[in-house]
């Protein structure tokens, strides 16, 4: 997208400090200084509407949106995060947008940006169980297909597209098998979205009353609105899948 803008930057250097951020960039900002040394900076650079000097180098607007992540991460989030157990132990910043990522992918309706969170961090804590998220084998199919593109084409990626199987019966390469979390565990190994802080207040403060395993797109009075129904069991959630199947039958 920048690249159809009137900035004068330098858009292979501003990939390059996206995807290898060298250590002074990573030292400026606490957020990032625990960030894995093979990582790059996605998840991290905020998504929001900017005005940006013309003549601003690749290294200012990374630094604005890195800035404007740091900002929109409230102490008392961090504190909130900090708080929330997750794989056995205190939920880091970096656990907290790999999580939020996905929230970003799945939710529609900010009501239940919070549920969603519950889902998978209520996966996560439990014992045999997996995230089972699909848009993270979305994100692993999107690398795969886009790995050779070059850079003036990024802006024609289809990164999301329905997954053309089962989601278990997909698969990737080993490369990229920690996206496939139908048969990895844990997280997968980068965020796979940039999550709004909206994802991210959903995972520091999520919705785990109802104790939710399970949620499938709904589709109340014959339409897709965006909303999910939420199950504890297997067996709520077969029915709510057999009760959306109905609400909008496939055509």
């Amino acid at each position: 997208y920048l690249g159809t803008t009137r900035l004068t930057m330098n858009l292979a250097e501003f990939a390059s400090l996206a995807t290898n951020p060298p250590p002074d960039l990573l030292g400026s900002y606490d957020f990032l200084a625990v960030l894995p040394d093979d990582r790059s900076l996605e998840g991290y650079l905020y998504p929001d509407t900017y005005r940006v000097d013309a003549n601003a180098t690749a290294r200012e607007v990374i630094g604005l949106l890195l800035a404007t992540f740091d900002a929109r991460l409230a102490p008392e989030m961090r504190d909130q995060i900090a708080a929330q157990p997750l794989l056995g132990g205190p939920m880091t910043i970096d656990e907290a947008v790999r999580v939020a990522s996905i929230v970003e992918r799945e939710a529609v309706l900010d009501a239940e940006r919070a549920l969603i969170a519950g889902v998978y961090i209520n996966r996560l804590n439990t014992t045999g169980w997996r995230l089972d998220a699909d848009p993270t084998i979305q994100y692993g199919l999107g690398t795969l297909a886009n790995a050779t593109k070059p850079l003036a084409e990024w802006g024609q990626l289809n990164w999301w597209p329905p997954l053309p199987a089962r989601a278990i019966d997909i698969e990737l390469p080993e490369v990229l098998l920690g996206y496939h979390t139908y048969l990895h565990d844990g997280l997968p190994p980068s965020p796979i979205s940039a999550p709004r802080i909206a994802s991210l207040a959903a995972v520091a403060a999520p919705d785990l009353a109802n104790g939710y395993f399970f949620f499938v797109a709904g589709c109340p009075n014959g339409v897709r609105d965006g909303s999910h129904y939420f199950a504890v069991t297997l067996g709520q959630h077969e029915a709510n899948i057999a009760r959306a199947n109905a609400e909008c039958p496939a055509s």
